[in-house]
């Protein structure tokens, strides 16, 4: 999020956040929550805080003025407690992209669910391209071996040392011929 602001990139957080450009979409659908979006329990508003530097625990709900908390899940909960909107929202995302954007994807030893959830949307979908980001090698490989086999002529891109790095080569090599906002 942050380097899609810095690059003044237009994107979507569903429930979130709205994309103000026609056109190609870049939608992010955090199945597990993100610590920059906080939920209020009492309303069910969801709020984007774009404070990067702060490591705020909580903020006051606009709308009815209960605390808001961070709308994440435990890792190592289970995945039926994510936000079921969110999930829906993968499905059909990832239905109609393109691009992929996978950030540390799970193994299947420790998110079943999600792990075969992606494989049987890659191989419902084919994508052409998928960026992954994981700092693993377990993980980055597992992926690209499984992506591969289902469809050979996906490009994969997994050799990144850093969220920066996938920001950078994402905003040039596919933002280059959209209308971005300055």
């Amino acid at each position: 999020i942050k380097n899609f602001i810095e690059n003044g990139v237009n994107f979507q957080i569903p429930l979130v956040t709205k994309q103000e450009t026609e056109g190609k979409k870049t939608v992010l659908v955090p199945l597990f929550g993100l610590s920059n979006i906080f939920l209020c329990p009492k309303c069910s508003e969801r709020e984007y805080f774009g404070g990067f530097h702060n490591k705020v625990l909580s903020l006051q709900c606009k709308n009815c003025g209960a605390p808001m908390y961070p709308d994440i899940y435990e890792a190592e909960n289970y995945e039926t407690n994510a936000n079921p909107y969110y999930w829906v929202n993968a499905i059909n995302s990832m239905a109609h992209a393109d691009i992929w954007i996978l950030i540390n994807p799970p193994l299947e030893n420790t998110r079943i669910l999600t792990a075969e959830f992606i494989k049987t949307a890659f191989e419902a979908v084919k994508p052409k391209k998928v960026y992954i980001l994981s700092k693993e090698t377990t993980k980055r490989e597992y992926y690209k071996q499984i992506f591969a086999k289902i469809s050979p002529n996906c490009d994969i891109k997994a050799d990144f040392q850093s969220q920066d790095i996938l920001c950078e080569d994402f905003i040039n090599c596919e933002m280059s011929a959209v209308k971005v906002s300055t």
